[in-house]
Parts: C-alpha cells; sequence; structure tokens
C-alpha cells in the first residue's frame, strides 16, 4: 500500500496528503470527532484531476492502477456504486491483532477526477461521514 502512495505522492496533477491524527489540533466543539479519530492511525488520501500526457487522464490512470495494483484480495468489500461515471467502492479489512486494528480502503471515481483514500485503525461507517469536517485545513 504504501508503495502506491509513494509512486503517486510527487507526481504533478495529483494531490497528496498522509495525515496521522493528533486530536490536540480539533476545537472543543469538535469533541464528537474527536471521539472517532482516537481509532485511527494514519490516513493517506490521492486525489487527481488533471489530464496526464499521453491522452488519458491521470485521474483514469489512477483508477487503473489502483484497481490492478492495490490488494483487493486481501480486503472484503464492503460497498459498490456505479453511477454513469461515477464510481465508488469501499473495502474493509479487520484484523485481531489490538496494535494493528484493521484497514479500510476508498476508491472514488467521478468523471475526471479520481479519489484513493487509505485508512489504517478501527473504522465503523458512521466515522466515514466525520472525517472531512474533523480534518478541515489539514489537507482534506
Amino acid at each position: 500500500m504504501d508503495k502506491f502512495f509513494e509512486k503517486y505522492s510527487n507526481e504533478k496533477g495529483i494531490t497528496y496528503a498522509n495525515v496521522i491524527p493528533d486530536t490536540s489540533f480539533l476545537d472543543a466543539r469538535e469533541k464528537h470527532e474527536t471521539f472517532y479519530l482516537r481509532k485511527i492511525k494514519a490516513i493517506k488520501v490521492l486525489t487527481a484531476k488533471a489530464k496526464g500526457d499521453k491522452g488519458e487522464s491521470l485521474a483514469r490512470r489512477l483508477y487503473k492502477d489502483a484497481l490492478r495494483s492495490l490488494p483487493l484480495e486481501d480486503f472484503q468489500k464492503t460497498l459498490e456504486v456505479k453511477d454513469d461515471e461515477k464510481r465508488v467502492q469501499i473495502y474493509s479489512k479487520s484484523v485481531s491483532d489490538a496494535e494493528n486494528l484493521g484497514e479500510t480502503l476508498i476508491i472514488v471515481k467521478n468523471g475526471d477526477e479520481t479519489t484513493v483514500v487509505w485508512i489504517r485503525g478501527k473504522v465503523d461507517m458512521s466515522l466515514l461521514k466525520h472525517l472531512p469536517k474533523a480534518f478541515k485545513g489539514y489537507g482534506f
């Protein structure tokens, strides 16, 4: 996983965020987000919007490479949505080891934009709706 994110982290046209949550940066009014973030060890995000050099969009290349290169066979697909040019796939992997609480992989393609999110830690679906607000201004 790390190699995939490193491969694209410095590529022109890709936005890369690597977040290691530290709940101390959250405002007091965001206590409910803090509860969820305590269970997260790391989050990596890649987003592509730009066109590539060879006529195929960078977003399309990122999407195809994610489906081909990431170890999806190690995960369970928990959600899939297909609507015209939009695709959303959520994969999860539970680990019983107390140190490694699991992983969630989210792959989203929307027209000429692709986002790949990798979350390490304990994630339940209710956490996902809180992430954008909790990390507003911190790379999301």
